[in-house]
């Protein structure tokens, strides 16, 4: 007799999944999925088209691809891919028990493969879901691109490295001298935007970020590309400076003027916004739109909430100081934050909250500023 394989069937939004034990399908990145439909609705929307063509390249069950059909209104046809035959037979099984074997193209391949075979198709939007880290991803997705223009997801699960828990792999792998901080989550954001930024210029690309989560334990990073070398700005990249003063960034082209003198060099990391306000604004109002003429509103609401702390945000200050950190350590109890950002804010200083920490802020203020504040607003 042949091995018996136990399967289970799931709802997740309007997708109908089989899951076999054999074939990978992470519930915590249901959130994550969610958002993707609504990234992918708002890009129908936002480039007047109903027919986007999709490449789902690691697709495991097919349930993020699958959902992107049924939810986003937006896609003309999607290509799955999946290296493991597991998988292939699981997604062929998920796109008949969900009727989308007519809109859909099903392949086995590695990521190159897969991308060398297809120069031919024209996708608007590429989907790179790896366990681990999409860098041995990445080129082969730049250098087999047709379109001069289009759009890319990355994810990344190495949260271990990103977050830099081993300093030695950090640096082996991604290139980035780092130390402890407050905010590793942000810096994880950054450092796979950087090595993006770099590789997409090896071939003339250059990226505009749309969006980038942490969530769940993973970094999710949704980018522009266009094939411009010649807007290719390597000041988007540079370094954080650490000092008794706080934090400052250098770019790139400017570290070799900067004095190390008791200060603590981390980068080059990514220092440029990550957000695009404007179609962040259209996910919001599109979110809630798309849970409610779903029924799905259980679903939506999350997300329509995560991008409202988004867009009070401004990731074009690459660092962010947690209030509670600091008040600990000064041996304080910590202030109302919208105390702290008012206070700073009537001072002159841009300063906003973070929506990766509750506690946290974006400030340009020096530190010792911020300490007198924090000193100085105690409830």
């Amino acid at each position: 007799m042949g091995e018996v394989i136990v399967e289970q069937t799931i709802m997740e939004g309007l997708a109908k999944i089989s899951i076999p034990e054999n074939v990978f399908y992470n519930p915590l990145a249901k959130f994550n999925r969610t958002l993707g439909v609504v990234f992918l609705y708002t890009l129908g929307s936002y480039t007047t088209r109903r027919d986007l063509v999709v490449a789902d390249v690691m697709a495991a069950t097919g349930v993020r691809g699958i959902r992107y059909i049924l939810e986003s209104m937006s896609l003309n046809e999607v290509f799955f891919n999946d290296v493991s035959k597991n998988a292939y037979k699981c997604i062929l099984k998920n796109l008949s028990l969900n009727n989308l074997k007519s809109v859909s193209n099903v392949t086995s391949f590695n990521v190159d493969r897969f991308m060398s075979l297809y120069t031919g198709i024209s996708f608007d939007f590429i989907d790179v879901d790896p366990f681990g880290s999409p860098l041995p991803f990445i080129s082969p997705i730049f250098s087999n691109l047709r379109r001069r223009e289009g759009y890319l997801a990355f994810t990344a699960t190495d949260l271990m490295t990103l977050c830099g828990v081993h300093l030695d792999a950090l640096n082996r792998k991604y290139g980035v001298l780092m130390v402890k901080t407050d905010f590793c989550h942000e810096l994880a954001i950054r450092i796979l935007l950087k090595n993006i930024f770099l590789i997409a210029s090896y071939y003339d690309y250059v990226i505009s970020p749309i969006l980038a989560t942490f969530e769940n334990q993973y970094v999710r990073i949704y980018v522009k590309y266009s094939r411009s070398p010649s807007k290719i700005d390597l000041n988007k990249i540079g370094y954080l400076l650490l000092s008794e003063e706080g934090y400052r960034y250098i770019p790139y082209t400017n570290i070799s003027s900067v004095s190390l003198s008791n200060s603590y060099l981390l980068g080059p990391i990514w220092l440029d916004s990550y957000f695009d306000s404007s179609f962040l604004s259209l996910m919001e109002a599109n979110s809630q739109k798309i849970g409610e003429e779903l029924g799905l509103t259980s679903e939506y609401k999350p997300v329509t909430k995560y991008i409202s702390r988004m867009l009070i945000d401004d990731t074009s200050i690459p660092y962010i100081y947690r209030i509670s950190k600091i008040c600990k350590k000064l041996k304080i109890s910590q202030p109302s934050i919208k105390v702290v950002i008012n206070s700073l804010k009537a001072k002159g200083y841009k300063t906003y909250r973070s929506f990766l920490y509750p506690d946290g802020i974006r400030t340009e203020a020096p530190l010792n500023e911020l300490i007198e504040v924090l000193r100085g607003s105690r409830s």
